[in-house]
């Protein structure tokens, strides 16, 4: 039984092609090339409006090529290079399978390879303004001795740990930790994103009026400034963009109070009131670097 007899009415049938022309003609590159040329065209065609095989598609086109009966030669020699042309659709049927197959593996190792960020988070090191008792929110300003000791003893301390890529606040204090702690080890990228949380007219205000309304301005905006929902906004952000860029990396963060907070949220699925009371800075639990993951 043919392919025709088999699979009954095909939605397309073969194009009869006219083979007449190479009736006393040797089977001369060009021509050959020609002559392939029409019956993979039919070969493509079959095959994909019915769902067949590059092989059973063959089938159905040699058995409809339109020549004289008395072209025996040239009738003869398309039958003989069938064996040929089937083995190049073997190839074809088989490349199709093995795509299928580098797909499959492609998304299964995308499904379990290690996808998750880690994360460890610094905080920068003392400022003038914290030896001052001074909460300095956008305002910029100098670590103090004690900060660049601290920085650098830090350093140590870490420096068995890995890391790909460096991020860090671009407000001096936590770029000059950054450079402290990492400088000519790892690429260090100041991101606006990481900035402590914007007091507004109270940047540079005493700690002792700053504080106390910090849990306050959760949703609330400091005047002129931002709320924590708002550092929230923009630390989820960040999020997203290390997702895009560093799937599987470690990633170490250099930044200030409110980021921290807001990761805790984020990532740890603490309430904003948890996260507040469990701060270390409240606790007094400082340790050389946060843990968190982002899958």
């Amino acid at each position: 039984m043919n392919e025709r007899e088999q699979f009954g009415d095909l939605s397309i049938a073969p194009e009869k092609e006219d083979f007449s022309t190479f009736e006393n003609e040797t089977f001369s590159e060009d021509v050959l090339v020609e002559l392939g040329k029409k019956v993979a065209q039919q070969v493509d065609i079959i095959a994909t409006k019915n769902n067949l095989s590059a092989k059973q598609a063959l089938e159905i086109v040699l058995d409809g090529l339109n020549m004289p009966d008395d072209n025996q030669t040239v009738r003869e020699r398309v039958w003989n290079a069938q064996g040929e042309i089937e083995v190049l659709c073997k190839k074809v049927d088989d490349l199709a399978a093995t795509t299928k197959q580098d797909i499959h593996r492609v998304t299964t190792h995308k499904r379990f390879s290690n996808t998750t960020i880690n994360i460890t988070y610094f905080v920068h090191g003392t400022t003038i303004d914290n030896e001052k008792g001074i909460s300095s929110g956008w305002f910029d300003v100098e670590l103090s001795e004690l900060g660049r000791k601290q920085s650098i003893e830090l350093k140590n301390k870490i420096k068995n740990k890995k890391f790909d890529v460096v991020f860090c606040s671009d407000l001096k204090r936590a770029t000059d930790s950054a450079k402290l702690m990492f400088d000519d080890i790892i690429p260090i990228i100041h991101d606006a994103r990481l900035r402590e949380c914007n007091y507004g007219k109270y940047n540079g205000q005493p700690s002792s009026i700053v504080e106390p309304m910090q849990e306050k301005m959760i949703t609330d905006r400091f005047p002129e400034g931002e709320s924590y929902e708002d550092v929230k906004i923009r630390i989820s952000d960040f999020l997203n963009f290390l997702k895009k860029n560093y799937e599987g990396k470690n990633i170490a963060l250099i930044a200030h109070k409110a980021p921290q907070i807001a990761l805790d949220v984020l990532l740890k699925g603490k309430t904003w009131e948890k996260a507040f009371t469990e701060d270390w800075r409240k606790t007094k639990a400082w340790k050389p670097g946060w843990d968190y993951e982002l899958k």
